[in-house]
């Protein structure tokens, strides 16, 4: 028997909106598999910062990961009504403050052009890279800081 892994070519399935299991199970196996050829061993660790008002509702929040000394912010979000009056920064900060004492040296995100690009570059973000094309009209922007 061969050593080569044997797959039917009917196997391979297409799926729209699969299941979250499947892609955390994908993403799970991804990340074991990295794990095995970089010299960093840490396990990735989920971070994220919610603002609520009285009633529980979700006024604003932040969501990232700390992998090694990379601080990923995934998700930021602020209710439109209380967009400008500094939350967003508050968040951001916050995040990087709780990666930073726990190792984190590095922080990186993207966003698009209709986003928030010049929000992050006045919270000392430099763009790395810009990939235009993004619905037709939109670029996606890519930054880092040094925390």
């Amino acid at each position: 028997m061969s050593s080569e892994m044997q797959v039917k070519e009917n196997s391979w399935e297409v799926k729209v909106d699969p299941p979250k299991s499947e892609v955390n199970a994908l993403r799970h196996q991804l990340l074991l598999d990295n794990m095995t050829k970089i010299e960093h061993h840490d396990d990735e660790i989920a971070l994220a910062i919610f603002l609520r008002d009285e009633e529980e509702d979700l006024l604003a929040g932040i969501s990232g990961s700390l992998w090694g000394a990379t601080l990923e912010i995934h998700c930021l979000w602020v209710s439109e009504r209380l967009r400008h009056r500094g939350i967003g920064s508050r968040l951001v900060l916050a995040l990087e403050q709780e990666a930073a004492g726990r190792g984190g040296s590095t922080a990186i995100t993207n966003t698009f052009s209709f986003q928030a690009p010049e929000f992050y570059a006045k919270l000392g973000y430099e763009t790395f890279g810009v990939i235009p094309g993004y619905g037709n009209r939109f670029q996606k922007h890519f930054l880092r800081k040094s925390l």
